[in-house]
């Protein structure tokens, strides 16, 4: 995806991002809540986060980053849509408080309208067990397995694609998305994967030749 969004680069290769998954609970027993955890910007979809929860009748928490130039839209779309009961709304939250709501939440909703170039919270929520929802853009097609580690809808139908995947949801297995993250999105892969990236730019260019042209 980073190789789509900037093509003027020298690309080398792509290396995902990578986490230490033992630091993330792993629960396969999981609450009747969607989850939204990013900033509360229009390029996240809170807003939209907030209205699949109210088309498919599933509670919402919300949790994020309010970033000072993205106040008015927080508090006009989201702040405003809080009951206490269908929607609730959170600033930033420690470590250990996103952990537990990733690990009990029926799902994580992804509903972004911008070309991410990876998203990082989708393997948090895998690596908890947690499946993700979230339109077929960006970064989510190399990140999520459609129908395994949760589900991919159409950009164009989103609301009421992800509303129609939420009935589906406890099809999938909290085990696979766990999984999935050691296999593909650990800190110790992601080194790995960057030194692989340093070895070929060396033999493409050798250190000595390097040196000359800094001197």
């Amino acid at each position: 995806m980073l190789k789509e969004l900037a093509p003027e680069l020298n690309w080398i290769a792509t290396v995902y991002h990578g986490i230490d998954v033992k630091k993330y609970p792993f629960s396969d027993k999981k609450g009747e809540y969607l989850l939204f955890l990013g900033t509360f910007s229009p390029y996240k979809g809170p807003d939209i986060a907030i209205e699949i929860s109210k088309k498919s009748g599933i509670p919402i928490i919300l949790a994020g980053e309010i970033r000072k130039e993205f106040e008015d839209f927080y508090k006009e779309k989201i702040l405003s849509e809080q009951d206490g009961k269908q929607i609730k709304v959170f600033g930033e939250l420690t470590f250990s408080e996103k952990a537990e709501l990733l690990k009990n939440a029926l799902a994580l909703i992804l509903p972004v309208r911008w070309k991410e170039a990876f998203g990082l919270v989708m393997i948090e929520a895998m690596a908890c067990g947690t499946p993700v929802i979230a339109p077929r853009r960006a970064s989510v097609p190399e990140i999520v397995i459609d129908g395994v580690t949760g589900f991919i809808v159409s950009v164009e139908n989103m609301i009421d694609g992800m509303v129609k995947k939420i009935e589906e949801i406890k099809n999938i297995n909290p085990l696979n998305c766990r999984l999935h993250v050691e296999k593909n999105f650990t800190a110790e892969k992601m080194v790995k994967e960057y030194l692989k990236v340093y070895e070929k730019i060396l033999q493409i260019h050798k250190p000595f030749s390097l040196l000359e042209k800094i001197w």
